[in-house]
């Protein structure tokens, strides 16, 4: 459970998106951030809950597009018809609701990373929820 393994991030990483124009880079961050999305919802792995995590952290960059932002949110996703914004707080509210189960299973290291990274995901969710509280 504990153990770290190396991965390169992802090339379109929103991070990356917003050195660009934002409001060109916007859909590609999205996009980029609902594939991690699927992977983490398919293996549940520590390693790609960070991913994600830091993705959607990684939105509060385009807060100065918030419109842009908002409208790409509220596109439906490709394999669920609904809205990308909704999938995101929907698996960060679960990323919170498995902390209690996977600390069982962690060192104390890892346990303190868990905290960690439930506030993240804390935070992601109320930023994410701020910008539409239909989302939520």
């Amino acid at each position: 459970m504990d153990t770290v393994n190396s991965r390169s991030s992802s090339s379109s990483s929103v991070f990356e998106a917003s050195t660009k124009d934002p409001q060109l880079a916007i859909n590609a961050a999205i996009d980029d951030i609902e594939r991690l999305l699927g992977i983490y919802q398919k293996s549940g792995g520590v390693l790609d809950r960070m991913e994600v995590l830091t993705e959607i952290e990684a939105l509060r960059r385009f807060v100065l597009v918030r419109g842009a932002l908002i409208k790409c949110l509220k596109r439906p996703g490709r394999q669920d018809s609904k809205p990308i914004g909704r999938q995101i707080c929907e698996a960060l509210q679960g990323m919170v609701g498995d902390v209690p189960n996977l600390v069982k299973t962690c060192s104390l290291q890892g346990a303190r990373n868990m905290e960690r990274d439930t506030r993240r995901a804390i935070a992601s969710l109320n930023f994410v929820g701020s910008l539409d509280p239909s989302f939520l």
